[in-house]
Order: C-alpha cells, then sequence, then structure tokens
C-alpha cells in the first residue's frame, strides 16, 4: 500500500482544491439578484456559467472517487 501513499496525498490535494473551488461557486450562486432588471438578466447569465462549472467540479470530483474505488478494487483482485 505504501507505493500508492503518494497517489493518494496527491487525490486527496485535488479533492480539497475541487471542494474549496466548489463551496466557492456554491456561495457565488446563493447571492440575492439586482433590483434592476437589465442587471439581473447580466446575472442569470453568469449564473448559467457558474452552474456549469459547478456540474464540472462535481464530475470531476467523481471521476477522482471512481477511479480510486477502481484501484482499490484491482487491489483486491
Amino acid at each position: 500500500m505504501d507505493e500508492y501513499k503518494e497517489i493518494i496525498e496527491e487525490l486527496k490535494m485535488k479533492r480539497d482544491e475541487l471542494e474549496g473551488r466548489l463551496n466557492r461557486v456554491e456561495k457565488s450562486l446563493r447571492k440575492t439578484h439586482d433590483k434592476d432588471s437589465e442587471e439581473q438578466a447580466i446575472e442569470r447569465a453568469h449564473e448559467e456559467v457558474v452552474e456549469g462549472l459547478e456540474e464540472g467540479i462535481r464530475r470531476e470530483l467523481d471521476q477522482g472517487f471512481l477511479l480510486v474505488d477502481l484501484k482499490m478494487i484491482d487491489d483486491v483482485s
């Protein structure tokens, strides 16, 4: 298992980085909208971009966990 220690640490660091980004994205999505309708339209367009980022981060996190799970299965076999 020592041979995987470095890989596991890298994955943990990547996970922490992605979770931090995800927290910032979620915080951005919780912001209230401006009262001006034109400004609201711009904010909603930005939200679509942020939601896309959120989806990408979640996919990347899921993929990382899947890779770890697959590696553990290989080790047991």
